[in-house]
């Protein structure tokens, strides 16, 4: 047989809602979003510096979740 489904949550659930990883994500995604469009807006002096700490920012996100996943293996 295969996997089986998980049972549905009964309804009235919200709280569930919050905790979910999508949920954490948001404000993160927000302000990657946020530093994307001062990016398109910036002009020639402010690009590189826009560029660079969206860069961060990413680089940093994705160190974290690397870390985070290696402490939940081992």
């Amino acid at each position: 047989m295969g996997p089986t489904l998980p049972a549905p949550e009964p309804r009235g659930t919200l709280m569930n809602w919050f905790c979910t990883p999508l949920r954490r994500e948001l404000p993160w995604f927000g302000l990657q979003t946020l530093l994307l469009v001062v990016l398109l807006h910036a002009n020639a002096p402010e690009l590189w510096f826009w560029f660079l700490l969206l860069l961060l920012l990413l680089a940093w996100r994705g160190i974290n979740c690397w870390w985070q996943a290696k402490q939940e293996e081992g």
